[in-house]
């Protein structure tokens, strides 16, 4: 038996890793020879800084 994994959400792929595009929990169900399990991570999504300069160029 092939190892399979689901991510919440629906995908389902055949390796452990997935695209997280916003903030909030994962959950990663595996099986494999041995049985499953899952796993639940909570993922904080920081906005860009904000650069700002006073300084002036002139060309």
């Amino acid at each position: 038996m092939a190892d399979t994994y689901q991510w919440s959400g629906g995908s389902s792929s055949t390796n452990d890793s997935t695209y997280a595009t916003t903030g909030g929990a994962y959950t990663l169900a595996i099986t494999d020879a041995c049985g499953s399990g899952t796993e639940t991570i909570t993922l904080t999504m920081n906005d860009a800084p904000y650069l700002h300069s006073r300084r002036r160029f002139h060309i």
